[in-house]
């Protein structure tokens, strides 16, 4: 079994912010994150590389949620060259 030193990271998180929703009277934490490509050696398709790393977000938020908390994503694409 691989140890957390060998997982090649799926994603970059830019930066994490607490924010309030006022629409839900809620203080959440906003995240902007960057997707990485996959390591040459894993040479997964998209899709599964994609949804691989929506579950590594996931589980990122889920670390230090209570069961009342809400968990969700908003997905914003943009460009960077």
């Amino acid at each position: 079994m691989a140890s957390d030193d060998d997982v090649v990271p799926r994603n970059k998180i830019d930066s994490e912010t607490n924010r309030q929703y006022n629409r839900f009277n809620a203080l959440g934490t906003e995240l902007t994150v960057r997707l990485l490509p996959p390591a040459v050696e894993d040479n997964p398709d998209a899709i599964t590389h994609f949804q691989d790393s929506v579950n590594d977000l996931f589980e990122y938020d889920l670390r230090n949620s209570e069961d009342s908390h809400m968990v969700g994503l908003q997905y914003i694409t943009r460009l960077i060259y």
